[in-house]
């Protein structure tokens, strides 16, 4: 039984259980990996993640990111994306990239517009974004010390 399965039996359990009263917790199963060998055993192998990261490095030549962003993947992060489609991937691969470039103190490409951060302040969005955020992409950049790049005050 895979853990989806596992959760819908639980969430089945807590679903009858009226909202004033505390369901009694059952203890939890152990898991096995050796249980799971057939169909999971290659999904942790070192060979999963190494496939994982050939397909990321070609399709990182596409979308124009860095090797060295790929390479430095963990191999959970790698077989974590087992699933995923081209298009998916792509996404991951944009994200990573636009990860870099704010770590590095540096707008992305389409971040355009000038808003205003509750936490940061005027800060640089992507087009359609609202003039007025609670939060955005810097905050945790910020909180960790790094630079922010800052629209003109106008």
């Amino acid at each position: 039984m895979d853990w989806h399965n596992r959760l819908a039996e639980r969430r089945k359990k807590f679903e009858n259980v009226p909202n004033d009263q505390l369901p009694k917790l059952t203890k939890p199963s152990s898991v096995s990996f050796v249980s799971d060998l057939p169909n999971h055993l290659q999904n942790i192998s070192g060979t999963a993640p190494e496939k994982m990261q050939t397909r990321l490095r070609a399709m990182a030549a596409d979308a124009r990111v860095r090797l060295a962003i790929v390479e430095r993947l963990p191999a959970d992060e790698l077989t974590a994306c087992a699933d995923c489609t081209d298009t998916e991937l792509r996404g991951y691969l944009r994200a990573l990239k636009y990860g870099a470039t704010m770590d590095s103190g540096q707008c992305p490409p389409d971040y355009v517009e000038p808003a205003t951060c509750a936490g940061c302040g005027p800060v640089w969005l992507w087009p359609g974004a609202p003039d007025r955020v609670l939060a955005c992409p810097w905050c945790f950049r910020r909180k960790a010390g790094k630079p922010v790049p800052r629209p003109p005050r106008g």
